[in-house]
């Protein structure tokens, strides 16, 4: 009956919403990226069952009609608008879908629309807000927990030695955190007893792992979010809750400025956590943001009306890259600001609608019907976020947690919307029939290819018994309509490159696994002509099996649309090398040089490249102008220094290495087989006996260099 699809239909909307808090805690080891696309997949189908299940009850109760706000019609505006500068942009598909690393796109931000829907009107009829809340908070003590494991060493942390809890990601962590700990001391207010003291305890907690997180945009949001609170509490209560305030005011500077005093010495300097937090009030530490920032500028004034699309930043990265980021990350695919990250995916018109909606929620919330405590909360909340913003993007639990606010708030500033409502029994039926066929619809068109396509691109990355095998997956997962075909192939062509340079494989495998490759990146190259990044791995692809001209020619493509990256024409410089031109690997080098002159790395190349082309006097000048001496550290180098027969050179710096390494047998051994393989024998078996004589405990690692080194001479 209709009375029975109701209920099913109205808990399943419930269980659907109520899940999506516990994500926090959701990994899939057996995905491609576990900790995103696991969360990311279980949202969208959660939304998808939350959606269908609403579309039922609000075609069948009044009581779940869609309601109006300015907040929640600037969102749908805004979706809209996204769609529109989406397919306008540079990369349509990937802007629409995105990709396994980030799950974003504009799937991710209308599945935050229909999650909106869904929860304003559902959790609002049942008056569930507050337990929603409870549940999201309840969870977040689950994940604190996990990160102060991480902090005392009890857990490992997944990049790096930061604490990042289940986020796999330390910039990711504090920025859920910020909204729970709002939440939190919500709740904490609103509650007495036990609980009111037991959740005082969580929200200190959950700052200090924010704290913990070492993530400096996080803190200025926190200290901005306390500041702003507390300011909006002074101005809201009595006379006697004034002096709270002014405490926690004095709190907050006794603790930045007793950072900032402290952030020379050696008790900040030498504690990772510290350090960086304290590095927030150097300007000089934001260098590479100010310039990823301007970046960001330059590819908003060029297309300013709709943008670039979503997930295209790295269009803009290349296109103005700027030379003095050369030691950083190779790639930037965002512009870590969350306001830049609309205004270059969607335009100026992108980023008036976002502040938009925050300005009109946050009016909301104070002109709203809201307690004192729930006013100075969420709008804490709010400030700490886009504090934190300003340096950072989004992701999808700084997404939920905002788009809930904005829909609990909507639910209670809102007015009816003219509705149809069905009250036959048939229709009732048929409106039921079409909102299951509806979810499994979207379930499987959205998720399913997608999810099988992941866990078989891991599979291909892992070890199996064969090669075949491995190559195996990777055509199953693009055999798929997926909308990682662009990142699967990516993989698949690191993948043969490696293989193609293994030789214990036999040649007949390296050539179809290597044919493969070729002919997928050259389906992605036709797909997307204008991303530099693929031409790059192509080219790399293409060099590895000895097609140095058409490698060029890609790289010649690459260099067209990113003129300003050294790495490029050091990638240049390495083909022309393998290929027997010196010269053309020299000028290639000298370009990346020319750049930006002040890193080592290339004037390394430059001088690599000068001895390879007969052009000794070059290399010394570089090397004298740049480290003032000859002996230089630079794997570049040595391998010209081999390959030249420049040995007296190369010894000394092997010399080196081996007093960098503190005189370590292992530095030691190496240098007795470079003695070796230049042919002076009687030097590196002395160089052995002598490592035995000063570590006997080395004495049977010893006996097989020696071993080793007298093959050589067989």
């Amino acid at each position: 009956t209709s009375r029975t699809m109701t209920q099913i239909a109205k808990w399943t909307a419930l269980g659907a919403l109520f899940i999506i808090p516990c994500l926090p805690l959701y990994g899939a080891s057996e995905l491609f990226f576990p900790f995103i696309t696991g969360k990311g997949f279980a949202f969208r189908i959660l939304v998808e069952i939350a959606f269908a299940s609403w579309i039922f009850l609000a075609l069948t109760d009044e009581r779940y009609r869609p309601k109006f706000s300015w907040a929640f019609a600037l969102f749908a505006i805004f979706t809209l608008w996204m769609l529109i500068a989406d397919l306008l942009g540079v990369n349509p598909h990937k802007a629409i879908w995105s990709n396994f690393e980030r799950m974003d796109g504009w799937m991710m931000l209308i599945h935050l629309f229909m999650f909106s829907v869904a929860a304003s009107s559902v959790l609002s009829v049942h008056n569930l807000w507050k337990r929603w809340w409870l549940t999201f908070i309840s969870i977040s003590a689950i994940v604190v927990g996990h990160g102060l494991l991480q902090a005392i060493g009890a857990l490992q942390t997944f990049q790096g030695n930061r604490v990042e809890a289940s986020f796999g990601n330390a910039a990711y962590l504090p920025g859920y955190l910020i909204f729970a700990l709002g939440v939190t001391v919500w709740q904490a207010i609103e509650r007495k007893g036990w609980l009111r003291y037991t959740l005082l305890i969580l929200a200190t907690l959950q700052a200090l792992v924010i704290l913990l997180s070492a993530t400096r945009g996080a803190f200025l949001g926190l200290v901005g979010g306390v500041v702003v609170g507390a300011g909006l509490w002074f101005f809201l209560a009595k006379k006697e809750a004034q002096k709270v305030v002014i405490g926690t005011l004095v709190g907050v500077l006794v603790l930045v400025g007793g950072l900032f005093a402290l952030k020379d010495t050696a008790l900040v300097t030498e504690n990772l956590v510290l350090s960086r937090l304290a590095s927030s009030f150097n300007v000089e530490s934001l260098d590479v943001r100010f310039s990823i920032w301007n970046m960001a500028l330059q590819g908003a004034y060029e297309r300013p009306i709709t943008g670039w699309g979503q997930e295209g930043f790295n269009y803009v990265f290349a296109k103005h890259y700027d030379p003095a980021l050369f030691e950083q990350e190779p790639w930037f695919d965002r512009a870590h600001n969350v306001f830049l990250d609309w205004l270059t995916a969607g335009g100026f018109p992108a980023l008036l609608l976002f502040l938009s909606i925050l300005g009109f929620l946050v009016y909301n919330i104070y002109k709203g019907p809201f307690s004192r405590i729930e006013k100075v909360a969420l709008i804490g909340t709010l400030t700490a976020y886009g504090i934190q913003g300003l340096a950072v993007f989004d992701n999808l639990f700084t997404y939920v947690p905002l788009v809930a606010i904005l829909a609990m708030v909507h639910s209670h500033t809102s007015k009816p919307l003219p509705f149809i409502t069905i009250k036959d029994e048939a229709g009732k039926m048929a409106v039921g029939t079409g909102a299951l066929i509806l979810a499994v619809v979207l379930i499987f068109t959205i998720n399913i290819q997608n999810i099988q396509a992941g866990t078989e691109l891991i599979k291909g990355l892992r070890p199996q018994q064969n090669v075949e095998d491995n190559a195996a997956y990777f055509a199953q997962a693009l055999s798929r309509d997926t909308f990682a075909k662009q990142e699967i192939r990516e993989h698949l062509s690191s993948f043969a490159v490696s293989t193609v340079r293994n030789q214990s494989i036999p040649e007949a495998t390296r050539r179809e696994v290597a044919t493969l490759a070729i002919t997928e990146m050259q389906k992605e190259i036709e797909r997307v002509p204008n991303d530099p990044r693929i031409k790059l791995q192509f080219a790399a692809l293409l060099a590895s099996v000895n097609s140095y001209q058409e490698a060029l020619v890609q790289m010649e493509q690459a260099l067209a649309l990113s003129p300003n990256k050294q790495s490029t024409y050091i990638q240049v410089g390495g083909i022309l090398w393998q290929a027997g031109n010196a010269e053309g690997a020299l000028q290639a080098f000298e370009k990346a040089y020319e750049l930006d002159p002040s890193f080592d790395t290339t004037a390394g190349y430059v001088a690599a490249g000068a001895y390879l082309a007969g052009n000794p006097e070059r290399a010394e000048e570089v090397l004298t102008s740049h480290f003032g001496t000859l002996i230089v550290d630079s794997e570049v180098l040595r391998i010209a220094l081999y390959e030249t027969g420049r040995y007296d050179q190369l010894i000394e710096i092997e010399k080196l290495r081996v007093e960098k390494a503190g005189n370590s047998p292992e530095s030691r051994f190496l240098l007795a087989l470079l003695y070796a393989n230049i042919g002076r024998i009687a030097e590196a078996e002395a160089t052995v006996q002598a490592v035995i004589k000063d570590y006997p405990e080395a004495a049977s690692q010893g006996a097989q260099v020696l071993q080793q080194i007298r093959s050589v001479t067989q």
